[in-house]
């Protein structure tokens, strides 16, 4: 039976998709190609034969990655078999017949670590950026299972994948195996099939130097390149050209990108906010990504203590940053946190500061920091996350824990001493029933534009701190605060609306103002004086 090459494109990732076809034509495969679109914008940029229009139901990644499993099962109970492919995973050679002599039912590349428990358990995890299914009733029970659990726990399709098929077989046999390093770990690999046991007629991986993910360089024994790109169309374009893997559009090179600010936009759309409520001008240009070394050559000084950072960390400084380092107003320090670990894929743009940040980093972060006032910041910032901290803001002193979440806090703050900022658990919770960790699931903090934080306040995961709004001394805020409120207390409750805040008790200052006559006008008829000046004169002397 041959079998339907599938992958899903929205309109952002159109050239991406484009590039995929572009090489399985190379292969003569394009005509076999079915592209699964999301939304209209990727269903007319494809040839109508060509296309399986299945708009995504739910937004973000967590609803495609559940929408995928669904479309691939609408395709198996049809009695057709299927291979899936990531459109930044490229066909350099057809991958069929390697497929065809495992022998098996579900076929899939290999991961790496993901999910961890899976992995150190059964040292292998399945990738759901490569995989083959035939329609039969085993394979499609096993689908029915898997959406199941995403009904249930929601997370990745690679998690419920892997979660369901370590419950079905009872390990994997490994012929030939090695080790590759990876973080801080290893994974077991095998330039051979390997077959589940005990029925290797059921699932089998492919050889993982055939199908890898990690690619140094795209070897001659590639036969499917999948290298770790961005969740972004501009972000993977780029990663892909790189890599030499780009050749759609007659071999354009791909153009400049900000992998920062493409990180962060994305994060602050996911959050339902705009970047204007972050950065008083979000329409400049980006500062340019540099790698840290440079950086470091540029000002005569070293910024990054312990760990060892990959070629991909970079570090861009704006104008004012420099200037603020060179004299010495403003201090930077960057380091590992795991001091022995490969790090790579961070991003860090700093605008203006004064004060002292420190950041201790793991893979693929992103901190993206505004003109900000004095600060000191003690960052903690970890796989997959996101700080963004917009213009104006000025912090005594904050620890913000950035691990599988996205922290974002807009402009004019003011934030007062010893805030924990919360954005991850960072120790799993484990139901003791199933042996599950219940607490993976991505949890971001938003604290609005011309928020006030007191001394000692403690923010949670999943927690939203409306614009304007004031929290106390020592609160515990584990729900949303609206805006212009004042909240205090463990756990911390409204205790006024219809307030916000000055930097001065004195007098307004002109921030305040401005955002005081945007979400309150006042009447015509309202004096101009009472609502800008303390109703008592400043003290004398």
């Amino acid at each position: 039976m041959t079998p339907r090459i599938l992958t899903f494109s929205n309109a952002a990732y159109v050239p991406v998709t484009r590039n995929w076809l572009a090489h399985l034509a190379t292969l003569g495969l394009a005509e076999q190609a079915t592209v699964v679109t999301l939304d209209s914008g990727a269903r007319t940029a494809f040839p109508v034969e060509q296309v399986l229009h299945r708009p995504a139901p739910e937004p973000g990644l967590a609803g495609l990655w559940k929408h995928r499993m669904a479309v691939c099962q609408e395709i198996l109970e049809a009695g057709e078999a299927l291979i899936h492919s990531d459109a930044d995973a490229i066909w350099l050679d057809d991958p069929r017949p390697r497929i065809a002599a495992c022998g098996s039912e579900m076929v899939f590349s290999q991961g790496t670590v993901w999910p961890y428990d899976i992995h150190e358990r059964l040292r292998l995890v399945l990738c759901c950026g490569f995989f083959y299914l035939a329609p039969t009733s085993r394979v499609r029970t096993l689908m029915d299972q898997v959406l199941q659990r995403l009904d249930t726990d929601g997370g990745e399709d690679q998690e419920a994948v892997n979660r369901v098929v370590a419950e079905t077989i009872g390990g994997w046999d490994v012929e030939e195996p090695y080790e590759i390093a990876f973080r801080d770990t290893t994974f077991r690999a095998s330039r051979r099939p390997i077959h589940a046991r005990p029925d290797p007629s059921l699932v089998a991986v492919l050889p993982h130097h055939a199908f890898p993910r990690r690619l140094e360089e795209v070897t001659r024994e590639v036969v499917v390149a999948h290298p770790f790109s961005e969740k972004t169309g501009a972000g993977t374009r780029a990663r892909l050209a790189a890599l030499g893997l780009w050749r759609s559009e007659a071999d354009a090179p791909a153009p400049p990108t900000n992998l920062t600010r493409d990180r962060v936009e994305t994060a602050v759309a996911a959050a339902g906010a705009s970047m204007g409520d972050f950065l008083e001008d979000p329409s400049a240009p980006p500062l340019p990504e540099r790698p840290v070394r440079d950086v470091e050559k540029a000002l005569g000084k070293k910024l990054v203590t312990g760990g060892r950072f990959g070629a991909t960390f970079t570090l861009a400084l704006g104008a004012g940053a420099r200037e603020a380092l060179e004299t010495g107003r403003a201090r930077l320090q960057i380091g590992s946190m795991r001091p022995q670990a490969e790090i790579d894929g961070v991003r860090i743009a700093i605008d203006d500061f004064s004060g002292h940040v420190q950041i201790l980093i793991g893979s693929a972060g992103t901190v993206m920091l505004g003109r900000l006032g004095q600060v000191r910041l003690d960052v903690r910032l970890g796989h997959q996350g996101v700080l963004l901290i917009g213009d104006g803001t000025t912090v005594n002193q904050a620890r913000i824990i950035a691990v599988n979440s996205a922290i974002l806090v807009g402009r004019d703050g003011l934030w007062s001493d010893e805030i924990l900022v919360q954005g991850f658990d960072q120790h799993g919770i484990v139901d003791l029933a199933t042996r599950e960790i219940i607490n993976r699931d991505r949890k971001n903090v938003l604290v609005g534009r011309h928020a006030w934080i007191g001394r000692r306040a403690t923010l949670m995961p999943a927690t939203r701190i409306g614009q304007g709004a004031i929290i106390g001394t020592g609160a515990v805020v584990t729900r949303d605060v609206p805006p212009c409120t004042a909240a205090a207390g463990s756990p911390a409750r409204v205790l006024r609306e219809g307030v916000s805040w000055s930097r001065s008790w004195l007098e307004f200052d002109a921030a305040s103002t401005a955002f005081f006559d945007e979400v309150a006008p006042l009447d015509d008829s309202a004096s101009p004086a009472a609502p800008h000046r303390w109703p008592f004169p400043r003290p004398s002397g």
